[in-house]
């Protein structure tokens, strides 16, 4: 495994369209189990690997997760496999929260982290645009500023304003240029 290779770690609210952004940047994502149902649209094993709780609770026993972290009623997290077979291929990246940056970044010592936001308004509007439920909308939405005040631990802090997403493809893409990340 090449401990040049980087890991992006990418966090912020719901809705600030941080997976989009890199999805759109690199096809080498750190893809993370969750024990929450699929939203519409959303593929297994592309968007997450969905498992039960009794999955999960096996896995985080017998060391087997990367990281982890509770989200609402959800669990989270990376396995070790994942994370090993997805970095030894390149640069990746993982969408993460700041206990799951914070774990990674113990694991690999070649990190960048980027946090991405967006008003509260306009992160509803992506939710419900992409089919949340509105209870799920409200929840999310309550951890808002909880998460807006976790940027400060970031190296990068990105805005993703409606009407500019191509505009922040282009300063994620400078950021990661500037760290000598190869895209």
């Amino acid at each position: 495994m090449s401990y040049n290779n980087t890991l992006i770690l990418v966090s912020g609210p719901s809705g600030s369209g941080k997976t989009s952004l890199m999805r759109r940047i690199m096809s080498n994502e750190v893809v993370s189990f969750t024990t929450r149902a699929p939203r519409p649209g959303e593929v297994e094993g592309v968007d997450y690997t969905y498992i039960d709780k009794n999955t999960f609770e096996e896995l985080l026993k017998n060391d087997g997760l990367a990281e982890f972290a509770t989200y609402g009623d959800e669990s989270y997290g990376i396995t070790a496999e994942e994370f090993s077979n997805k970095i030894a291929r390149g640069n990746a990246f993982a969408i993460v929260n700041i206990d799951g940056k914070e774990q990674l970044e113990r694991l690999w010592e070649n990190t960048v982290s980027i946090f991405v936001y967006t008003s509260g308004e306009e992160a509803k509007g992506r939710m419900v645009n992409r089919g949340d439920a509105d209870a799920s909308v409200a929840k999310r939405l309550s951890t808002f500023t909880d998460e807006l005040n976790n940027m400060s631990f970031y190296d990068y802090v990105v805005e993703n304003p409606n009407g500019d997403f191509e505009k922040t493809i282009e300063t994620i893409k400078e950021i990661l240029r500037a760290e000598g990340v190869i895209l």
